[in-house]
């Protein structure tokens, strides 16, 4: 809905993918189709329904199909675009027409109860980005906003191509936005980071990573899971049996690492690791699954350090100061309201953070 309004205004094509194993699901998109006017919509739907990875294969490649169309984005059902955003974003795209461009997002918790918003501090700033000095952070456990997934970054056809040729598939794996990430990550020298919160991400509880963050299997968990092949989760991450949203980026980072034997991917760095998976694990809602999880771990020689403790005490101060900024609501409607009609306020002193991996500052249009 977020891009269908905007549409009248700019020139996009809105692919909707129906994938849903719930035919009133199915119901309500047709539905709302028919309620819409005369714009550039098109509804597709797989002839069974596909496990995420393929669905977003065979998706993309229905979406390459359309003659003209120069540039791709992927919004999942659970994100929506900002007021203005859309438009903010193909100004960039335009300026910068062979570039892959990222971006952020914040985040509705409905999850909880009060429902919270938390709009994280932003520069507001396009960053050009070292790839190589990403994938450096990754096999550190550094996970950073701007990490292309095509959820959050709009990619120039050349680019997807390029991907496709080398691969077979734009998409693959597990986690197919990971996937896609350090596959592109691996084959560009450098990239776009507009350090700006253009989507607002909400219904946690229907989220997978949520599921793993928390420990604990919900529906969709559970369908996910039995969507893929025996040992396929996290097979190729150093310790598979923790089941946590890190522990499937690595999977995901070590299966290109392994298929492309590629230098710029460097080795995993243990300690970090270890370290991260434990941090996970503590946040885990099911103490059967911390303690199952803390015996993997403690089985693999990993013991709290004194900086793991202190990180653990600096982060949850960080957290701390940084829900100062949430705002609480009592119903989702009201909290999507504010979340996608608020202007974004760009915070010029959180730019030292992305000096860590930015090549250098670029003009906005």
């Amino acid at each position: 809905m977020s891009v269908i309004k905007s549409q009248t205004r700019l020139p996009v094509d809105v692919i909707i993918s129906d994938n849903s194993t719930d035919g009133s699901e199915s119901a309500v998109i047709d539905s709302f189709l028919a309620e819409q006017g005369p714009h550039a919509v098109s509804l597709i739907r797989p002839s069974v329904p596909l496990p995420m990875a393929e669905h977003w294969q065979w998706a993309i490649a229905r979406a390459m199909s359309v003659q003209g169309a120069s540039h791709f984005f992927v919004l999942t059902d659970r994100m929506l675009f900002k007021d203005g955003a859309l438009a903010h974003l193909l100004a960039i795209t335009e300026k910068y027409p062979d570039e892959l461009i990222s971006f952020t997002y914040d985040r509705i918790d409905d999850y909880s109860r009060p429902i919270s918003y938390l709009p994280l501090p932003r520069t507001g700033l396009l960053y050009r980005m070292d790839t190589r000095s990403l994938l450096r952070q990754t096999a550190n456990m550094v996970f950073y906003s701007c990490f292309p997934r095509m959820l959050n970054c709009v990619a120039p056809r050349n680019i997807l191509e390029k991907i496709q040729g080398k691969y077979g598939s734009v998409f693959s794996s597990v986690s197919p936005d990971y996937c896609f990430c350090f596959r592109v990550l691996g084959m560009l020298p450098s990239m776009l980071y507009c350090d700006n919160s253009l989507l607002v991400n909400y219904a946690l509880d229907r989220s997978n990573g949520a599921s793993f963050s928390r420990g604990i299997a919900t529906k969709a968990s559970a369908d996910f899971e039995r969507s893929l092949a025996i040992g396929a989760l996290n097979g190729e991450a150093p310790i598979p049996g923790i089941r946590t949203v890190g522990n499937a980026i690595i999977h995901e980072y070590c299966r290109v690492r392994k298929q492309t034997g590629d230098c710029s991917y460097p080795d995993v760095v243990l300690r970090p690791y270890l370290d991260l998976l434990a941090e996970e694990v503590a946040a885990f809602l099911d103490p059967c699954a911390v303690s199952s999880a803390k015996k993997i771990l403690a089985d693999k020689g990993w013991r709290a350090t004194t900086g793991f403790k202190m990180r653990l005490l600096k982060d949850k101060l960080l957290l701390q100061l940084l829900s100062m900024r949430k705002r609480k609501f009592g119903t989702l409607d009201e909290a999507i309201r504010y979340a996608t009609t608020r202007p974004s306020k760009n915070e010029p002193w959180v730019g030292g953070i992305h000096r860590r991996y930015g090549k250098q500052i670029l003009p906005l249009p």
